[in-house]
């Protein structure tokens, strides 16, 4: 095989596999296939040119052209924000806040209700709404959905609480007692305040 030979089949193997070709040459210098200093030295030559061709195309192919509009929009490129739920659904969960101060008779800047005052239909309606809360917010730890199923003796009061303090409002539930006909009874409140 000749110097000419060698080189072509170098250039060959560039061209179509350029690890192949590489992985082959190192091969033959390695195990001394190659007995002749002059062709040795002349593909040592060709293969540094050749890196240098290759180092000069990757880092052409890394190189973007940027125009104005581009740099404008660079710092947004830059900075990597992990899509939430809170971002994505950003719409869907304000229905459905507005949902569940309609069933509460709240304003947009929070209300309160006592937890008495909760009546079943009021329940029901905040229980249809779960499977919705559960696609439009991060709930996994919401005592409502939390698995195992923690029994609650008012669900809906946990939803209400969590839906709230996720949307940003202060929650509160202070308690008192009040005497009614002789008998000492728990007012539970739920007071909501926007921030």
């Amino acid at each position: 095989m000749s110097l000419n030979d060698k080189l072509e089949c170098v250039k060959i193997k560039l061209d179509d596999k350029r690890i192949i070709f590489v992985n082959k040459a190192i091969y033959d210098v390695l195990y001394k296939k190659i007995t002749d200093k002059a062709l040795l030295n002349s593909i040592l030559v060709e293969f540094d040119e050749l890196k240098t061709m290759m180092d000069a195309e990757s880092q052409c192919d890394s190189v973007d052209v940027k125009t104005d509009s581009d740099t404008k929009s660079d710092d947004s490129k830059n900075i990597k924000r992990k899509l939430t739920k809170h971002n994505i659904f950003e719409k869907d969960r304000n229905e459905l806040l507005c949902k569940m101060n309609k069933i509460l008779g709240f304003s947009d800047d929070g209300g309160d209700i006592l937890v008495m005052n909760i009546t079943p239909e009021m329940e029901a309606s905040i229980l249809k709404l779960a499977p919705d809360i559960k696609y439009y917010f991060k709930c996994g730890t919401w005592s409502y959905f939390r698995e195992p199923k923690v029994k609650l003796a008012q669900p809906s009061v946990s939803i209400i609480k969590a839906l709230y303090r996720d949307m940003g409002y202060d929650v509160s539930q202070p308690t008192s007692y009040k005497v009614i006909n002789g008998v000492k009874t728990k007012m539970a409140r739920i007071i909501v305040k926007k921030q």
